[in-house]
């Protein structure tokens, strides 16, 4: 009776110390503001109950007991009282029993609601208003210590008397008072902190004892629920449903070790505790724990920056945007948790690809090979990861060019990019946004599908267009990734992601692979085209080649003879003044077209590495051509300027004889070609021509002289020529009389070859 009447009473000065640390902490929280005191407050406020149930429940055994010693007593003097309702011969032990079974168990179930609406409570005070304006910390710091150290003391008096089993109910006392003395030191701490400008911790603490009251509030249902379902042994003793197991191991830590030392001792089958190692590991516990205290601060304390990082420092959960770090060596910080730090690798490029889906599967990827090196074709799937699909608009100035009226305004690309970044701003990067990363990608990814949606597949843009890449397959493949970066710095320079883009490519930029055969056709066809007019240039080389033995000789002397034929064509300027100038213009517009023509051929023959086709001895080539050209038009531009009819007549007159006179001696001038030898030809047939012309002239005149000086014997001479010629392979016999005196026979059979084939045969009959 004597030990439950101690219970009483130290449960009772329990009871009134805890009204008292309320009453100042509550004082401390209305002085302060802090939230950190107003939690503590609720907590220590659950403690009060709790100890007017614990001398309650000292009070009842006290009661019990003093009934037992009572009923003993009458129990040795008479029997009367043997036998019948314990409950009216012993109404303190139903007392104490109905408190034990109904009581206990209820009054657990309301503490653990209080300690969870109060951590409800406290989460939604501090989540409105997480920054408190604290007044007074430092008298607030003073008067925390103060009751901090008498709780603690008393707590720990408490927990030791709760070491025996008559006043087992004062360790749950003890260990919820630990509890609140511990809240008590951080509401100190906080205090402190924000004294010195760290008013952040006045937050977490708060945090902390809401957490902590809703972590007793789950555990004191857990209990209430196991409570119910554990056995009862008479005569054994039964742990109450609201002393909590986890402020016990505060209060008691070395109970935890010698049920530690209890398990071991049971695996190992002997005392491990009393070996050597295990006592001198006990002795020097303390030390070592303390040690690795210091040094786990000590390296908490210390940062190494590498080249090409940066760390960003956080105090109490805050970055801190002086105290990053970025010269490279080693800094030191305030100890964790006070202080953190996040590294941030600076100078490392980072790369995301935009238009990359997920992994391909190993089964369907196809890669060739060529000389030992792999080779991946758009017409098939290829690559480590699927090739998303982008919508391209088809350009109006396109849509004429399609082959179906009702063709669908977009089409259908496989477009992959590749973006490099690097940090610029730790800080921005870090704590900006909760995902910098997704955002820059994010960012990247609608650039370029904003930038790219309007873009050409193979052929320029009329005019250009800056915003709108030309020949995405193609050559315009650089320039719009150099015009896509600056889209992407604009975007995030907006957005201020503290991130430098490095470099942006396309690394893929090709049709589908269902598209492959309308593209094999579309590149069969145009280079059917090529081939065409390659054979077309090719004929021409020759036929030009043919007429003047090289193409630019050729041309030339094709544009002396039109211009001679040009300007012998124009109408009179005298006679019809608005003809004549309409055609000179006319004339000019045609000249610079064909010299435009001319110019571009000769830039695509230079920058092909191919120089313009000279001729071997004339020293013709396209620029001579090209001169010609610009001649004429100078000489054009000529005709139109000059006002008076009669200069302009005079001066027509003039270009047509130069150019008929350029025309004739470029024509003579030919060297090779069928133009040369045509005019070769008709040469030599003019001289041979004249030359027998003039022999017959001289050879008459001679005969003449002949005939003179004997005109009979010259007309016999010229008789007997005559019968030669005509008569010329037959035999002639001249005979010298008077051919009437003579009588002709003729032997015929005798004459070989003569008539022959009168006789029936090929020769004469006399041969």
């Amino acid at each position: 009776m004597t030990a439950q009447k101690r219970g009483k009473n130290v449960a009772i000065a329990g009871l009134v110390l805890q009204v008292a640390f309320t009453a100042v902490m509550l004082a401390i929280w209305l002085l302060t503001g802090s939230h950190a005191a107003m939690a503590t407050v609720w907590l220590l406020t659950g403690g009060v109950a709790l100890w007017m149930v614990v001398a309650l429940l000292f009070y009842t055994r006290q009661l019990q007991r003093q009934e037992a010693i009572e009923l003993e007593e009458i129990a040795s003097d008479s029997s009367i009282f043997q036998g019948g309702d314990t409950s009216q011969t012993q109404p303190m032990a139903a007392r104490g029993a109905f408190i034990e079974r109904w009581v206990i168990p209820i009054f657990t179930l309301l503490w653990a609601g209080w300690h969870g609406c109060m951590a409800v409570v406290v989460w939604g005070v501090i989540g409105a208003d997480s920054q408190a304006q604290l007044a007074y910390t430092s008298q607030g710091t003073l008067f925390a210590i103060l009751i901090g150290f008498m709780a603690f003391l008393f707590s720990r008096y408490s927990t030791g008397m709760g070491t025996r089993s008559e006043w087992r109910p004062l360790r749950s006392t003890g260990g919820y008072m630990l509890g609140g003395t511990l809240m008590v030191a951080g509401v100190a701490v906080a205090l402190l902190g924000a004294w010195q400008g760290y008013a952040e911790l006045d937050y977490w603490v708060a945090m902390i004892a809401a957490i902590l009251m809703m972590v007793l509030a789950v555990e004191l249902v857990i209990n209430f629920v196991l409570d119910m379902f554990r056995p009862r042994v008479a005569g054994q003793e039964s742990r109450l449903a609201f002393d909590s197991r986890l402020l016990n191991i505060l209060a008691e830590p070395d109970r935890v070790g010698h049920s530690l030392a209890d398990a071991v001792n049971y695996q190992f089958g002997f005392e491990v505790s009393k070996t050597w190692f295990y006592r001198l590991l006990v002795k020097s516990f303390i030390p070592l724990a303390l040690l690795g205290m210091i040094v786990l601060v000590a390296i908490s304390s210390i940062v190494i920056v590498n080249e090409g990082q940066e760390y960003v420092i956080s105090r109490f959960g805050r970055p801190d945007i002086e105290h990053s770090l970025k010269t490279p060596g080693i800094h030191f910080k305030l100890p964790w948790p006070l202080e953190t730090a996040r590294a941030f690798d600076t100078g490392r490029l980072y790369e995301f690809q935009l238009g990359a889906g997920h992994d391909q599967d190993a089964d369907v990827i196809t890669i060739g090979a060529f000389k030992g090196r792999e080779l991946a074709l758009w017409t098939e799937e290829h690559g480590t990861h699927e090739e998303q699909d982008f919508l391209l608009a088809v350009p109006p100035e396109s849509r004429k060019d399609l082959s179906t009226p009702n063709a669908a305004d977009v089409s259908i690309i496989k477009l992959v990019a590749s973006v490099q970044y690097r940090i610029k701003d730790a800080y921005k990067f870090g704590y900006t946004y909760t995902d910098t990363a997704g955002m820059l990608e994010s960012l990247a990814s609608r650039e370029m599908v904003r930038y790219c949606s309007s873009a050409t597949l193979d052929t320029p843009i009329p005019g250009g267009a800056e915003d709108r890449p030309e020949a995405l397959m193609t050559y315009g493949r650089g320039p719009a990734a150099s015009r896509l970066k600056v889209l992407i710095e604009q975007a995030i320079k907006d957005m201020d992601l503290g991130v430098e883009i490095v470099s942006v490519s396309f690394l893929t930029v090709h049709p589908p692979a269902e598209a492959a055969g309308s593209f094999e056709k579309v590149i069969e066809a145009r280079l059917r085209q090529h081939q065409q007019r390659y054979q077309a240039q090719a004929r021409a080389v020759r036929t030009l080649s043919g007429v003047a033995g090289n193409p630019p000789s050729a041309l030339r002397l094709a544009l002396a003879i039109s211009i001679s034929q040009k300007f012998r064509s124009l109408p009179s300027p005298i006679d019809k003044p608005k003809l004549f100038a309409s055609a000179v213009e006319e004339h000019i517009r045609i000249a610079q077209d064909h010299a435009a023509e001319l110019r571009k051929e000769i830039q695509q023959d230079t920058s092909r590495g191919k120089a313009s086709q000279p001729a071997a001895k004339a020293g013709d080539s396209l620029q001579t051509v090209l001169d010609d050209y610009q001649a004429h038009i100078d000489s054009l531009k000529r005709l139109q300027e000059e006002k008076d009819a009669a200069r302009a007549t005079q001066l027509l007159g003039t270009f047509a004889a130069e150019a008929g006179n350029a025309a004739n001696d470029r024509l003579m001038k030919l060297k090779t070609g069928s133009a040369s030898v045509m005019i070769a030809k008709a040469s030599a047939e003019r001289w041979r021509h004249e030359l027998s012309e003039r022999g017959k002239a001289e050879s008459f005149a001679r005969q003449t002289m002949l005939y003179e000086a004997a005109p009979q014997i010259y007309m016999l001479d010229r008789w007997l020529d005559t019968w030669d010629r005509a008569l010329a392979g037959k035999h002639k016999y001249v005979i010298g009389l008077d051919p009437n005196r003579i009588e002709h026979w003729l032997k015929w059979e005798g004459q070989g070859g003569v008539m022959p084939g009168m006789f029936g045969g090929s020769q004469g009959a006399g041969q």
